[in-house]
């Protein structure tokens, strides 16, 4: 197997809810289209929850990809989803329950800097292994 790529995926705590109670499945809208292209099936999602945490709550691997429209986290209309374009992960760390109530990772002073935005963006090797090393 290739050496994996490394994300990371910023979200709402409502949003990752969601996203662990429906089968650990998390989606990008239709403007970041490219951005879930790029993932492939064992790259490495980082997941990081925003206020109240502010910190990486797990990693997980990409194992599948697909394309919903239907509502399903918490911030979409009852008729569509803001964000349709989806990917289901395996969770590596922590234990599911503990994702959202465990041990916080901080992204501060990985090597080279981050800029966190909501959506999803790409780590590189040095950042993720990083992240990795932090999480162990």
């Amino acid at each position: 197997m290739n050496n994996p790529n490394y994300y990371l995926a910023v979200g709402s705590y409502e949003n990752w809810q969601s996203a662990l109670s429906k089968g650990n499945i998390w989606g990008l809208g239709e403007n970041r289209r490219a951005s879930w292209s790029r993932p492939k099936l064992g790259d490495v999602i980082f997941f990081y929850v925003e206020v109240p945490i502010c910190a990486v709550v797990g990693w997980g691997t990409v194992v599948e990809k697909h394309h919903d429209g239907k509502p399903f986290f918490a911030e979409d209309s009852p008729t569509k989803s803001e964000w349709p374009w989806r990917f289901r992960f395996s969770i590596q760390w922590p234990q599911p329950f503990s994702l959202l109530h465990g041990k916080r990772i901080s992204v501060s002073n990985l090597p080279g800097g981050i800029t966190l935005h909501r959506g999803f963006q790409d780590l590189g090797p040095v950042k993720g292994l990083e992240m990795v090393r932090r999480c162990m």
